[in-house]
């Protein structure tokens, strides 16, 4: 390697044929695959127990580049690895994708307002926007959440969701990222949701979650997804309340257009908060039915409505089962009998330093 260790070795030995029957051989290696840099020692040599004259000639090696020019892995904080940078060409974009960013005498990475020092995870000077309690923290101690492409402000959000139905929010620019947070564990549920101009992401078509013991999964309505367009408050509460019953084949009918406005004939769908969510089923196929339905799951669709009640959601319609039973928490509303609507929307959500965020070390992937 570039510190000259050994890596691997490999010989071609001169037959016997050489010397009784062809005097001339031609030897050739098989391709030697070169992974990292540093140094290749090829030498020839006569180690022959008895004295035999050898003559070599006309040794070549010939040296085939891959594709790749340039290119590297950096540490979380930005840090090179050393011995995983590709410079056969220089690259003058780096670790935040700033031009010509590192500074080759002192290392330190160059953005547009600031010096960074990757070795620390801080910067060198004040941060001019007073993003964060420390003008000196690097990225809000998250530097694999987002970017900060000028040195001034880390583009991204972080809902932290727990297992207490709790919600914790780093609120800190227009992309947000979403966990759930079980003991130890920090389980990336969906990551870089950007937000439309109304302050609206559109959630993931269908989501399929199984990680160290939480396991749930949901999916859009077919032909919906332009009415697929929430609140990130709202997605955050949506995600814990699947989570917390492990359904896996919950179906989001509708919430809001891109624009927040709401799908016809409903009109309270705005802003992303008010949704539809399809009935369950005891088969857990996830296909459209009623109250009405002899395969209608009158518990398990319970066990979803209190989960949504339970993150946030105060006012939830359904209908009269033809028991004559109301699904717990909810309420009659005509043209109800085949989803629960979600409105009413307040949140147990408290917005947090990103410092006092989970580690992202622990994170489970």
């Amino acid at each position: 390697d570039r510190n000259m260790v050994p890596i691997e070795f490999k010989y071609k030995q001169v037959s016997e044929d050489a010397e009784y029957t062809n005097p001339h051989e031609l030897l050739e290696h098989e391709g030697i695959n070169i992974e990292k840099e540093g140094f290749i020692y090829i030498y020839v040599s006569n180690e022959s127990l008895q004295p035999v004259t050898v003559y070599f000639d006309d040794l070549l090696v010939k040296h085939t580049y891959g594709k790749i020019v340039a290119g590297g892995d950096y540490y979380p904080f930005g840090l090179e690895i050393n011995e995983r940078m590709i410079t056969r060409e220089k690259y003058k974009y780096g670790y935040q994708g700033q031009y010509a960013e590192k500074d080759s005498v002192t290392g330190w990475n160059h953005f547009q307002l600031r010096e960074y020092d990757p070795v620390v995870g801080r910067w060198l000077s004040m941060d001019p926007k007073g993003q964060f309690k420390s003008p000196y923290l690097g990225f809000g101690n998250r530097p694999g959440n987002g970017v900060d492409v000028d040195g001034g402000v880390f583009n991204d959000d972080d809902y932290y969701i727990y297992s207490d139905r709790t919600i914790e929010r780093v609120e800190t620019g227009p992309v947000d990222n979403y966990y759930y947070v079980d003991g130890d564990n920090v389980i990336p549920l969906a990551q870089g949701l950007e937000r439309n101009a109304s302050g609206l992401i559109q959630i993931p078509q269908s989501l399929n979650i199984d990680r160290n013991g939480v396991c749930f999964a949901y999916q859009v309505k077919a032909g919906q997804y332009d009415r697929a367009f929430m609140h990130p408050d709202a997605f955050a509460a949506f995600l814990g309340a699947v989570a917390q019953t492990g359904f896996t084949d919950v179906v989001v009918n509708q919430f809001s257009y891109a624009n927040g406005t709401s799908p016809s004939p409903s009109t309270s769908h705005i802003n992303g908060r008010n949704g539809d969510i399809r009935l369950l089923k005891e088969n857990g196929s996830g296909l459209n039915g009623t109250v009405y339905d002899l395969d209608f799951s009158f518990y398990r669709s319970a066990d979803l409505t209190e989960a949504f009640s339970q993150f946030g959601w105060t006012d939830i319609l359904s209908a009269m089962t033809p028991f004559g039973v109301m699904l717990p928490g909810t309420r009659e509303y005509e043209n109800h009998h085949n989803h629960i609507h979600l409105q009413g929307f307040r949140p147990n959500i408290t917005t947090i330093d990103p410092i006092q965020a989970p580690f992202s070390g622990v994170i489970s992937r």
